[in-house]
């Protein structure tokens, strides 16, 4: 019998205040400034790949630059918080 572990599903929006890259085409994680002025970080999973914005380090730089609002659609594990999805926020 194979237990998943209990792991949350969220949302927040905000914008981004830093982007961490250790290549050119891919962000490793996400600093975000939420709406309520907390800051989290998220790891980005491979799953953002397929959703949302690229996870290319430039194009999130520019949501940055431009102080663009995002959402993060995220799971919240053990091992900390992994982004599954970067969107513009509505």
């Amino acid at each position: 019998m194979l237990l998943v572990g209990c792991q949350a599903e969220g949302r927040v929006s905000g914008v981004l205040i830093g982007v961490e890259a250790t290549t050119i085409s891919r962000a490793d994680a996400i600093t975000l400034r939420s709406d309520d002025g907390a800051e989290r970080r998220f790891v980005v999973s491979a799953e953002a790949d397929r959703g949302g914005h690229p996870p290319s380090p430039g194009h999130l730089r520019q949501h940055m630059t431009y102080g663009d609002r995002v959402t993060v659609r995220y799971r919240e594990s053990k091992d900390g918080l992994f982004a599954l999805e970067v969107l513009d926020a509505s």
